[in-house]
């Protein structure tokens, strides 16, 4: 190994943690919000609330590291709502698992 592949590792590393703990504050933020509905409906409000602001926080990570949505397969193109289709299948299978 490079001694530069070593000194960009960090950075990067770095950028990875940020996310993470980005996404972890925009769902303890978003939590709170839903408080004002239903109770029947706060986990579906605070899942689409958060799932958004995570969405935002992707695009201006990927806008960061000079790439675009469809580089990190974010983008919306043709099989788009196939594979919304097959991530919501696999995570009701998750659940009911």
């Amino acid at each position: 190994m490079d001694e530069t592949d070593g000194a960009r590792r960090w950075p990067v590393l770095g950028r990875v943690a940020l996310f993470i703990v980005s996404c972890a504050v925009v769902l303890a933020a978003t939590s709170p919000l839903a408080s004002a509905v239903l109770p029947e409906w706060r986990e579906l409000v605070t899942g689409a609330m958060a799932s958004g602001r995570a969405f935002a926080l992707t695009a201006q990570f990927v806008r960061w590291e000079g790439l675009r949505l469809s580089d990190v397969g974010a983008g919306i193109e043709g099989r788009s709502a196939v594979r919304l289709g097959v991530g919501f299948l696999g995570g009701l299978f998750l659940v009911a698992v």
